[in-house]
This record gives C-alpha cells, structure tokens and sequence, in this order.
C-alpha cells in the first residue's frame, strides 16, 4: 500500500426533496396579522448518503464515486462501508482512510484515460488524481499546514473482477476539498491538565468528523497530550482506560452528556475524577455557547462526581493601539490615555509592538530589523536582523520573535537565547504569538 493520503473528493451530492402543494392551498393576499401557534423542527445535521458503484461504470467513474464516498463518509451514517464497495475484496480489509487526511484546493478528478487504451482488451488500468494539498491531518486530529502547497499525483490501479471496474491499489486515508473541510470536520479544544497543577486546563486544537467528534476527543484525551505538551502537562485518566461500548452520547431529553469508560476509571480519587469531568465538560463546551455537564461512568456503574474549580486560559493584559504617536487603552468601546513613562515617539518607524499580559515591558517593532524595549530612559535595542517577525511578549516579561529562519529568538533580562524546535525545521516564520499561559502558540 502506498503512504497515506486521505482520501479524495469531487463528491457532488444532491439532496432531492418532493412534495405538492393542494389546489386548495393559496397565500393569503388580505386580512389581518394573527399570531402562529405551530410547533418549530428541531434543526438535525445533514448527512451525505454516497452511491455505490452502478453496473457497467467504466475506470474513471469508479475512481469518482470512490472520491466522493470517501469524503461523504465523515457525515455519513454507513461511514466508509459504501467508499469500500469500489474497491476489490482484498483492498476494502486493508485500505486504512483514518490515516490521515490531505486537505486539498480544489476538487480532484481523475485524469481522462488515455485514448490508446482499449477497455475491451486489458484488464488492469492506471488512473492519476492531481490535486494541491495545503493542509494534513493526522489520525490525531492535528491540523498542520503546508508550507509550500505543490501539485500531487496520486494514482489508483483498477481491475476488471467479476465483469466489474474495481480499485485494486491506493493511497490510504482521503482528500478532502478546502471548501468541504470546515463543514465536514469540528475544530475542537481538547483540554489537559497542567503537570504543576491538575486543576489548570491547557488547550490543544485538534479536528475530528463531526459526526463522531465526541468520541474521538474522548479517545484522544486517553491517549495523553502530544509531545510537544509532555513535560508541561498530564493525564489524570488511569492506564489501560478506555471508551466503553456505548460510547459517547447526550443522554435521552438531557442536555448532559454520557461518557461510558471502562473500569480502570474507578479506581481515582474523588479530586480526580472531578478534574476529569471538568476536562470533558471543557472540550465539550468548546463553541456550545454554554456549559456542556458530563456524566461519568465505570463500567455500568454511573460515578459521583462533584465540582472541581478549574482554571480555564484567557487572554489576559489589555486592548492597546498606538494612535497619534500615543499608546491608548481600549475601553467600551472608546479610546482612553494608557499612564506610561514610555515615550512612543522616540521609536522612528514603529510597524509593531507588544506589552506582557502582566503590564511591562512594552516593546516595539522599529521597521523590520529592530526591536525595542521601550523604558522610560528611551528605547533598548533587544534584537537586530533582517525580516525580524512582529515582537510578543509573555507573562513573565521575555520578548520573543523571529528572523524568519525556522529559529526563534528570545530575551528576557539576560543574553539573547535561540531556540530550533524540530517542529519548525524547514519553515519559515511568519509571526510569532506566545499563549497567555507561557507557552508558544504555533504560526
């Protein structure tokens, strides 16, 4: 099998809805206003329903019914079972599309068939979809963008079985189109409890099918915090716990929502368990416009569960614009004087700025190649170089930024320090935004 692709998309989907009007049936056109008393619907998702293959459908018409089931199938309520109906008996147990996901710009099709290929007289045929990728996701649900957006090829080789075109080797995962991908996929804050306090919630923004987004953000919260927030956070949930059978669902005419976990839950303390409730009622609320309860269970057994008092990320610090060479506070929606010694008019050419969440210092952008600490004796210089990115600062007063050369730059009261990640090798940085928390948010 090939590496994986999620894959792919030109799914046209119409939805067909009849019904007639009676002859008797007619607007009102006079009479005075009365009030309705009819009952409104309840709003339901819409689901995508994919067509299995049709008798007789030559290669390429295979490859785009597949395309299209592939993708429909993160609203689908059958899944990937009908994407699985163009391939042959083997592939369909192998084919893996929880790979990965290519987020693409357009819509791929297959290319035309070579008009030298004679169907009639050969059994094995390759088809090309070309398709700029721009994003990935993994099978975590983390979103990465591409730096550098190119042209792919993926290939899908077709037998005849049966009298019948079926796909006999592709790419697993799917591609799903740019303009599909928001209405498809759920952005969601899976929350992990901070290493040096069970009872601050560290965010990370993960993207699941809506249709089973729940669940996933449970198994994902199982499975711990990514490398890259080991070390700052934890997982409160036992070893070995997992999603009960019954899964995640609201419970019947109740806004909670059940979480049935296996029996290792039992075993934490009454402190934890309450913290893992909160994490879940936090990942669940993420854009409800409300708090989300949760109930818990171990097994069969539903769980006490009292408040725990969490503590959410914020933005924290204050709305400020430079306006008229002068830093101003904003506030209801009007502009006020911010009280500083710092005098904005001694930086030259200030493009930007930043001040820490806990008031100071405030730092300026001069140009491109200069950031200032602007004290009350004027301002220091803190960093020199080409393309430097827009300057942030964090709680603790540190100033970081970048040259945009895949490296961060960091100061605080001593030296300058330059820090790699690997996650950054290879790109370049654009902006830089450190997260009210202390840690960095990636741009």
């Amino acid at each position: 099998m090939r590496r994986a692709l999620r894959a792919v998309v030109g799914a046209v989907v119409v939805l067909a809805t009849a019904g007639s009007l009676g002859a008797c049936a007619q607007i009102p056109m006079s009479g005075p206003v009365r009030e309705g008393t009819a009952d409104g619907e309840t709003q339901v998702d819409i689901a995508m329903l994919p067509q299995g293959p049709i008798l007789g459908t030559d290669p390429r018409g295979i490859v785009i019914g597949f395309l299209g089931a592939a993708v429909a199938a993160s609203t689908s309520p059958k899944e990937f079972e009908t994407a699985r109906e163009f391939l042959t008996e083997d592939v369909a147990g192998t084919w893996d599309p929880e790979a990965a996901v290519r987020v693409v710009r357009e819509s791929p099709l297959p290319r035309q068939l070579d008009p030298e290929v004679d169907l009639e007289s050969t059994d094995t045929v390759e088809l090309v979809v070309h398709a700029t990728t721009i994003a990935t996701l993994d099978s975590a649900g983390s979103y990465t963008e591409v730096g550098d957006p190119r042209d792919l090829g993926y290939r899908f080789t077709l037998v005849r079985t049966g009298g019948e075109w079926r796909i006999s080797a592709l790419d697993d995962g799917v591609l799903v189109p740019a303009n599909l991908f928001a209405n498809q996929y759920r952005a969601t804050r899976l929350y992990f409890s901070a290493a040096t306090d069970s009872r601050s919630l560290v965010p990370d923004l993960r993207w699941f099918p809506r249709r089973t987004w729940r669940a996933d953000a449970v198994q994902q919260l199982l499975a711990g915090p990514p490398e890259w927030l080991q070390g700052v956070t934890q997982t409160l949930f036992p070893d070995g716990t997992q999603l009960g059978s019954a899964a995640v669902r609201e419970t019947d005419g109740v806004e909670t929502v059940a979480v049935r976990l296996s029996e290792q839950l039992g075993t934490v303390t009454g402190q934890q368990r309450a913290v893992i409730a909160a994490q879940l009622s936090a990942t669940f609320s993420e854009g409800a416009g409300r708090t989300v309860p949760v109930d818990l269970y171990s097994g069969t057994n539903r769980l006490a569960v009292t408040a725990a008092d969490v503590s959410l990320p914020g933005t924290a610090g204050q709305a400020l614009v430079v306006q008229d060479g002068e830093l101003k506070l904003v506030s209801g929606g009007t502009l006020e004087t911010y009280e500083t010694t710092a005098d904005v008019s001694a930086v030259g050419d200030p493009t930007a700025f930043a001040v820490s969440p806990a008031g100071g210092p405030i730092v300026f952008r001069d140009g491109t190649d200069r950031i200032v600490n602007l004290t009350a004796d004027g301002p220091v210089e803190l960093f020199e170089g080409p393309n430097l990115a827009a300057p942030s600062v964090d709680t603790f007063g540190v100033t970081w930024t970048s040259g945009g050369t895949g490296a961060l730059r960091v100061r605080g009261a001593g030296d300058e320090v330059t820090l790699k990640p690997e996650w950054l090798a290879g790109r370049r940085v654009i902006s830089v935004s450190v997260a009210p928390e202390g840690r960095v948010s990636r741009s």
